[in-house]
């Protein structure tokens, strides 16, 4: 016959079992005290952003004397962009280092550390929870971002006064000049000056009948003109159709880059599986789809962010437990400022090829989450 095991050992074996179950208590306990914080700060930035980008249509609208009630649609269309692109990871980075900084206060986190239980088995409900967010991130990226941004657009351009043109289907983009012409194209290069595929509409004044089409396959911006090349001009006068081919044509008096510089941005217009047929189709044809490549590993990317703020904000949260929460707040919007200073400064890289699009996308990510997984290893708990 065995004897016994100690009194105490049945209740060690089954706290220790309650620990490694999720969600335990601690866990539950931990999740409300961050979504609590989170929500909060979101709701804040949230407001922040909102404010911030009605301020920069005021003057568009007093000076197109557009109403105001232009404003809410376009703020409406806007807040899923703020929300998924911005205030979430914001709010997840500023709402772990709060929330390390309110329990050291508390001192809750010495009975958690008193009861045996291990850094990285309490970051798992914070990790946990920035999955969950990202997942949401992902589907709204794909399914609700790009509808919603069309639309913004859309109302944006009826309050700066800007000419029609389309947003339904961003690989053939049609545009209405300032002199009454009209653009279609499939892609337009804002760093290089560059169209793809350049079709250029004039219309008789009278009937609108079409009196002159021109195309291109490429066509640069020369400095006071555009330049264009292989291509083909079609007259329609009344005694018939001609025809003309060139290999290089100039094309002066109409509108400069500026005037298509921020009127296009397809990665936020277009679904994931959209976007990829656009790109493979452009490298079909022998286009350079370097900025477009970008966007489209951007279009997983960027839905990841939360599990990286929150990454790197655990081994920062055990560094806040004796400074207080103003400090963690400041701190979190250092390591968000530096994040997402990378994350442009790796995005240019890709777009002008010093970095392979895939590297320019991911980047970012993998070295905050690595550091911040090594500094979560090595810190004292």
């Amino acid at each position: 016959e065995s004897s016994p095991g100690p009194p105490g050992g049945a209740g060690k074996r089954s706290s220790s079992a309650r620990q490694r179950r999720f969600p335990s208590t601690i866990d539950r306990y931990l999740l409300k005290y961050l979504l609590g914080i989170s929500l909060y700060i979101a709701l804040s930035l949230l407001i922040l952003f909102t404010l911030s980008y009605a301020i920069e249509l005021i003057d568009d609208l007093s000076d197109g004397d557009k109403p105001v009630s232009l404003l809410l649609p376009y703020l409406l269309f806007l807040e899923p962009q703020i929300l998924f692109s911005y205030v979430a990871p914001i709010s997840l980075c500023i709402g772990t280092l709060v929330t390390f900084a309110l329990l050291a206060r508390t001192h809750e986190l010495i009975a958690i550390r008193a009861g045996g239980i291990g850094l990285l088995r309490v970051a798992a409900p914070f990790i946990v929870a920035s999955a969950l967010v990202a997942g949401i991130s992902f589907a709204a990226h794909d399914a609700v971002l790009p509808y919603t941004n069309q639309k913004a657009n859309q109302v944006r351009d009826e309050i700066r006064n800007r000419s029609p043109r389309s947003y339904r289907q961003p690989e053939r983009r049609w545009v209405f000049g300032s002199q009454g012409l009209l653009f279609n194209f499939s892609d337009f290069n804002r760093t290089r000056q560059e169209f793809q595929d350049l079709a250029v509409f004039r219309f008789k004044p009278e009937t609108f009948e079409i009196e002159e089409r021109t195309f291109a396959a490429k066509a640069t911006w020369a400095g006071d003109g555009w330049l264009l090349r292989d291509g083909w001009t079609r007259r329609f006068p009344a005694e018939g159709e001609q025809y003309e081919p060139f290999g290089s044509l100039r094309l002066d008096g109409i509108d400069p880059p500026d005037y298509f510089v921020q009127d296009w941005k397809v990665p936020d217009q277009m679904r994931y599986q959209e976007l990829r047929r656009y790109v493979l189709d452009l490298e079909r044809r022998g286009y350079d789809t370097r900025e477009l490549s970008v966007g489209l590993h951007r279009k997983i990317a960027i839905p990841c962010v939360p599990i990286v703020m929150v990454l790197i904000g655990l081994p920062f949260a055990m560094r806040v437990e004796r400074r207080g929460p103003i400090f963690a707040i400041g701190l979190s919007v250092l390591l968000v400022f530096v994040y997402f200073a990378t994350l442009q400064a790796f995005g240019k890289m890709g777009e002008v090829a010093l970095l392979p699009p895939l590297l320019a996308a991911w980047a970012p990510n993998l070295l905050f989450s690595g550091a911040g997984l090594y500094m979560t290893a090595t810190s004292r708990w």
